[in-house]
């Protein structure tokens, strides 16, 4: 979509790093908030320094995940910068981030506090485990609460060892969650004029992805057994090969049966019902094998599409580039930088009718608005600001020597 405005008027302060804070933080800047991510100074966000990058500090990780966004340089180690950082939340809606609940402390930054400087103010903290608990303290990443949350339990390769998925779920999760969380608490300030406080764990979150597998445990006492390629439950529902690739199959008794050939296999006691299909799945699922493995999957979809069957071939994000409903849809689109040239992205999957679509602005380089909201929104003086950037480049040498892309 085009950058919209219907968040126009809220500002938000962004802490963030990573993946899960820096992709919520665009969706609410995509929708016309004014989004001022601060960044330590010299360092930045983490994945400004993810390889490949576009020039010499473009990491691809940044660049996908925080256009329309302000960069401020700001160290809140310094005496002015803690200055800069109340002033600012004077004027702001909404207050975000994702670091661990004892990094915030250790800033001196919680709800209590910001409440007390502007007491409308909407605090939002995604962590891996929230804010309290015994795993509080405990560093990780999406792999990890991917991991515990019992997603990897369900992806596992056919030796019953682990699988990473490629999709970041449990960041992706807990970042959608905590947008539905700011989203409601500004619609009900405006009932109440008062701000609240909003928590998004990654672990709650990546459950609560999963509530189908969850909920098949609690009836039947059973795990569900790992995904692989096939639905745990429902026959012809997976992933087949192709002669010359693989297709994603969904629901669809009986057409099926049509499609391949043997519709004898409808009237087979074996599969008539629902309960018999699903303990006679694996039979089930080697007779559309038996079939799908003859066939080319262009001319596999050409039959499948006559009986209405809901599929689709696997494809690789090259195919997918030209793909002609992304390109009816403009779901990648072309932003001009001044600075790096012309850039590509995936926009934003949301589409408002009656509204006025602006053009978006690429991920801003590392602190490229600070002097504009020094001086235009904070108010400092020039001595304030030469004070603000000489403590911060004192302290830069500690902000380097601590900084989480030391480990990457």
């Amino acid at each position: 979509m085009p950058k919209y405005s219907i968040l126009k008027g809220i500002r938000v302060v962004d802490i963030t790093l990573a993946l899960s804070g820096p992709f919520a933080m665009q969706i609410l800047a995509d929708l016309g908030a004014e989004v001022i991510k601060l960044e330590p100074p010299h360092v930045g966000d983490v994945t400004r320094e993810t390889v490949p990058k576009l020039g010499e500090r473009d990491g691809y990780y940044y660049l996908a995940l925080n256009r329309n966004k302000k960069s401020m340089e700001i160290d809140l180690q310094t005496e002015s910068g803690q200055e800069a950082f109340k002033k600012l939340i004077k004027v702001t809606d909404v207050f975000f981030s994702n670091l661990r609940p004892k990094g915030l402390e250790h800033l001196g930054i919680n709800y209590e506090s910001l409440r007390k400087i502007n007491p409308s103010i909407i605090f939002c903290s995604l962590s891996a485990f929230g804010k309290e608990g015994p795993y509080v303290d405990y560093p990780a990443f999406d792999d990890i609460v991917q991991a515990m949350s019992g997603i990897i339990s369900l992806t596992t390769d056919d030796n019953g060892a682990p699988v990473r998925t490629a999709v970041g779920s449990s960041d992706i999760s807990a970042a959608v969650f905590s947008v539905i969380g700011i989203l409601s608490a500004l619609y009900k300030r405006k009932e109440t004029g008062k701000g609240m406080e909003i928590n998004t764990s990654m672990l709650d979150a990546s459950m609560a992805f999963i509530p189908q597998l969850f909920e098949y445990y609690f009836v039947s006492k059973q795990l569900p057994p790992p995904m692989g390629s096939k639905h745990s439950a429902i026959a012809g529902f997976g992933y087949f090969k192709t002669l010359d690739g693989y297709v994603a199959l969904g629901p669809c008794w009986s057409r099926i049966t049509r499609a391949i050939n043997k519709e004898e296999l409808a009237e087979d006691e074996r599969f008539k019902e629902p309960i018999n299909r699903f303990f006679h799945k694996n039979e089930l699922n080697a007779e559309i094998q038996e079939f799908f493995s003859q066939v080319t999957t262009d001319d596999l979809m050409n039959i499948l599409r006559a009986e209405d069957i809901p599929a689709g071939p696997v494809r690789n994000l090259e195919q997918m580039a030209v793909d002609p409903q992304v390109e009816f849809d403009g779901a990648i689109r072309t932003i001009k930088d001044p600075v790096r040239g012309e850039m590509r992205f995936i926009d934003c999957p949301i589409r408002m009718s009656g509204l006025q679509e602006d053009e978006h602005l690429p991920p801003p380089q590392l602190g490229q608005h600070t002097d504009d909201i020094l001086s235009n929104l904070l108010h400092f003086s020039s001595d304030q600001i030469s004070r603000f950037k000489d403590e911060a480049e004192k302290h830069s040498k500690t902000l380097i020597d601590n900084s989480v892309r030391r480990r990457l």
